[in-house]
């Protein structure tokens, strides 16, 4: 049987070379309202996310690139249409639209302040009048993973 105890033994500093972070929050659309949203958002500067696109690969994840080929690989035939759908009027499939920001801000917060960088925003259009932004944000090299957690920080 494992000993769960914890012993008084001095923990290693952890440090994270690079930190991706995706925050995703669901949403709900009015019913016949995403043919408006899908405007707006083009309006703005969102783009319509495809595997045909190749260019995409590597504009919305910093300093990653995300092979199409591969995803298309992965994804059996009768997923992918719907998972990636390849025209924005199909309404059975997830539609996304995704904007580059490459901006830095500052996070003020109770235990941590930290500047940030935005790097994408996608905006997914379900079906059943269901949404969901995916935001995109890149935090600084080496940064200390008790920096990350310690209480002590004001």
């Amino acid at each position: 049987m494992p000993n769960f105890k914890e012993q008084n033994q001095s923990v290693k500093e952890f440090t994270v070379e690079k930190a991706y972070l995706q925050f995703i929050f669901p949403f709900a659309l009015k019913k016949d309202c995403s043919n408006k949203l899908i405007q707006q958002l083009q309006q703005q500067g969102y783009e319509f996310f495809t595997l045909d696109n190749s260019h995409l690969q590597d504009k919305y994840y910093g300093d990653h690139t995300v092979s199409h080929y591969q995803m298309e690989k992965i994804f059996l035939p009768n997923i992918e249409p719907i998972i990636f759908p390849s025209d924005l009027t199909k309404k059975e499939g997830f539609r996304r639209f995704s904007k580059t920001f490459n901006q830095e801000y500052f996070l003020k917060g109770k235990y941590l302040q930290t500047t940030f960088q935005l790097l994408s925003i996608d905006i997914i259009i379900c079906p059943f009048q269901i949404g969901m932004m995916n935001i995109r944000v890149e935090l600084p090299d080496n940064m200390s993973y008790s920096l990350l957690r310690s209480n002590r920080i004001h």
